[in-house]
């Protein structure tokens, strides 16, 4: 069972830890195919190729959303080591600071203890990862949508940006005009962000190839 998003509800039958399945609605992917050449939209392989890599794509990034948010709630088992993993690294300086050794030298311990643990360092590697505006989920699936739309469908990522007068208008262009279309139901960015995000996958991409 979907939202009006297409987004499947929680029930008994799916548990938390197993993948967050995506539907598109009929409306959603009228507005997404409406971006793609008419002569690839008779493909009804290419279609079904396309659909499938982008409700993939959306289902990975709302079960990898779900998954970050579960292990990092407050009051959850990661939350709490990585506080007190961060609790004794500040007290630790402070106490170098302060020239207390005897302290130091304990703190220190229990801190290079905590390092050893590869647990408590993927748990901030993935802490790292997610701060400020940065999401790797979010990345991620842009990423996808960008490939999908240069890959099987042969699109470009060139983007225009006209002038009128002094004012500039919205961006436009095909990649930024499904790039919207295939996220909208699950992350809305408008034209403008999408714009930067097409420009930066293109700008990516020679330095792709040459690997």
């Amino acid at each position: 069972m979907t939202d009006s998003r297409g987004v499947a509800e929680p029930d008994e039958a799916h548990p938390a830890n197993a993948p967050l399945p995506f539907r598109y609605s009929a409306e959603q992917w009228s507005e997404i195919m409406a971006q793609v050449p008419a002569a690839l939209a008779d493909d009804a392989s290419l279609v079904r190729e396309v659909r499938t890599s982008l409700e993939t794509a959306l289902g990975g990034y709302l079960t990898m959303t779900a998954a970050h948010k579960s292990r990092f709630a407050r009051g959850s088992p990661a939350n709490s080591m990585l506080g007190a993993f961060n609790q004794i690294r500040e007290t630790l300086h402070y106490a170098e600071a302060t020239g207390n050794a005897l302290v130091a030298g304990h703190l220190n311990a229990a801190h290079q203890a905590m390092l050893s643990s590869t647990h408590v360092e993927a748990l901030e590697m993935l802490a790292h990862a997610h701060r400020g505006n940065n999401d790797p989920a979010r990345q991620l699936l842009y990423d996808i949508v960008l490939r999908t739309w240069t890959g099987p469908l042969g699109g470009s990522l060139k983007v225009s940006r006209p002038s009128s007068g002094h004012r500039k208008r919205e961006a436009t262009g095909p990649a930024v005009r499904f790039l919207v279309a295939a996220v909208a139901p699950v992350i809305s960015i408008g034209r403008e962000g999408a714009e930067r995000i097409v420009e930066a996958a293109k700008s990516e991409a020679p330095r792709r190839n040459t690997r």
